[in-house]
């Protein structure tokens, strides 16, 4: 491993990264692996980046392993991937991933949901698991819900002037 303030062949210096507990390099203050987490993220997160899970390890085991942060609100903010809608995704041993809230929600409860099954969140934070800020409830609730709290609109009405 190169030491702090080497150059590399092509005469940049080579500098150790600046997270506590990580001792891979770079060229700028952090190495690529927490240098891009703080362009995709804001944020260099953990010191050291998760060890690969064995594929064989069930979803509900996957949560602990990963894990969440709470927040001011009580919300347990899922640490690992997202969906392009915000909600975290935990790898199930075979087929698609699943959201992490659901398999949450099931761990807790000790239910089996159903694929046309929904959850709502009482925080309005998709990347929240806390079972404690999820019910069951249909469609329609869902939709319901989003009308009352302004996350949507209902579709050919106007919006109400607040």
């Amino acid at each position: 491993m190169k030491k702090q303030g080497t150059r590399d062949v092509h005469g940049r210096l080579i500098h150790t990264c600046a997270v506590e507990g990580c001792n891979r390099t770079g060229h700028g203050k952090h190495c690529n692996v927490h240098a891009m987490r703080l362009r995709l993220h804001g944020d260099v997160g953990p010191a050291q980046i998760r060890r690969r899970i064995p594929s064989n390890t069930p979803p509900a085991d996957r949560l602990d392993i990963i894990g969440w942060e709470v927040d001011a609100d009580g919300c347990h903010i899922w640490r690992g991937r997202l969906d392009e809608y915000g909600y975290g995704r935990v790898d199930a041993i075979k087929g698609a991933p699943l959201r992490a809230h659901r398999v949450s929600y099931e761990r807790a409860n000790g239910v089996e949901l159903t694929r046309d099954s929904y959850l709502l969140h009482s925080c309005d934070k998709p990347a929240c698991i806390n079972p404690e800020h999820l019910r069951a409830g249909t469609q329609r609730e869902n939709i319901h819900d989003m009308w009352a709290k302004g996350r949507a609109r209902p579709w050919g009405r106007e919006q109400e002037a607040s």
